[in-house]
């Protein structure tokens, strides 16, 4: 199969141009989202979710594969025709990720020589892992590259694709939820260590990165978002606005005092704890030595993402309790000017979506 460098995807047949649906998949619930592109710019499509019963898929693995086929073809069926292609996400808790180096080569050669110490490199048998790799850019030395390898058992692949197939659609691109989340949040010119923290209902997904290319995953079961089911968030400015000017998209929060209220205690604890363990690992992992010919930086900044990211007050009162700033996404910047068109979706939603968006904004 043809190698994708940039970015990290597991390489799949190319059968169509058309412009693919970005199809994230977890253990309960899948997101859907179809962009198209006009003179005037980028426009969503549509977009939709549905529910995954209990038990079809677990920490990632798929147990019931002909259900999730239902489920999906039920859904997708509603708004796409048959045989469209899908960008869909693979889960990070079944990814492995390595940096290594290699000495100067033409990018073609660079799988070729990654296949020969794959075993080495990660802890799959050679025919059990499918990989892919991406080049750090600005990265090496005159001699050498910088490589980030990334895989995932061959097995997990297979049970994704077939899935889709078989809910009678046409799987084109298979991409980590992390990198397709991180094209979404990160600003292009954003450079050096940065944290992601993806925050849904009952898991948090934290990402180090590093000049752009996601280095670690962790998953975190989220107990605490029980206690803030019932706190939403004032109405998007995106849902309110007919004209908006870019600096006005600031996203709104409930607790205008700044104070977290006493049901949100347990959600800033939780999420505080587990992103302070991150990076003290990080802290750790730079200062072993040097990594790639050089020194890591430390992060210094977190982005927040995901549906439960806008709980009113939480970013102020953990960015002051891990002393580093914190940046609440705002994916639709990277796709479209709200002073031009206001979509169909609120911000808190985008937010949620996230992950399709960054697959359905693929090239294929």
């Amino acid at each position: 199969m043809k190698s994708l460098q940039t970015p990290f995807t597991i390489p799949l047949p190319r059968y169509f141009v058309a412009t693919p649906i970005g199809l994230d998949i977890s253990d309960r619930s899948f997101k859907y989202v179809k962009l198209r592109n006009t003179k005037q710019g980028t426009r969503i499509d549509f977009f939709g979710e549905g529910e995954i019963p209990e038990g079809v898929i677990k920490e990632g693995v798929i147990l019931n594969r002909k259900e999730l086929a239902e489920v999906l073809k039920k859904e997708l069926s509603k708004k796409a025709k048959p045989n469209h292609p899908i960008a869909l996400s693979l889960p990070d808790e079944k990814a492995f990720s390595r940096p290594i180096v290699l000495p100067k080569m033409n990018v073609a050669d660079v799988r070729r020589a990654i296949g020969l110490q794959i075993e080495e490199v990660i802890p799959m048998a050679k025919g059990e892992a499918t990989f892919d790799f991406e080049i750090v850019q600005g990265g090496g030395t005159q001699k050498s590259m910088d490589i980030v390898v990334s895989a995932y058992p061959q097995n997990i692949v297979e049970e994704y694709l077939a899935a889709v197939v078989e809910a009678g659609f046409k799987p084109v691109i298979a991409e980590s939820e992390s990198r397709a989340l991180a094209r979404m949040v990160l600003p292009k010119d954003e450079h050096g260590s940065v944290m992601l923290v993806d925050i849904g209902r009952t898991r948090v997904s934290i990402f180090m990165i590093y000049e752009q290319i996601v280095r670690y995953t962790a998953t975190v079961v989220f107990s605490a978002h029980k206690s803030v089911q019932s706190n939403e968030v004032s109405p998007s400015v995106l849902e309110e606005k007919t004209k908006t000017k870019d600096e006005d998209l600031e996203v709104p929060a409930k607790d205008k005092n700044e104070q977290v209220k006493d049901s949100q205690a347990p959600v800033v604890t939780e999420l505080t704890s587990a992103i302070e363990e991150r990076l003290n690992f990080w802290k750790s992992y730079v200062s072993e030595g040097e990594h790639e010919g050089k020194q890591l930086p430390n992060i210094r900044k977190i982005y927040f993402a995901g549906g439960e990211s806008q709980i009113g007050g939480i970013a102020k009162e953990i960015s002051q309790k891990v002393k580093l700033p914190i940046v609440l996404a705002e994916p639709w910047k990277q796709l479209f000017d709200v002073s031009e068109y206001i979509p169909d979706i609120t911000a808190k939603d985008m937010l949620r979506y996230g992950t399709a968006l960054g697959l359905a904004s693929r090239k294929i």
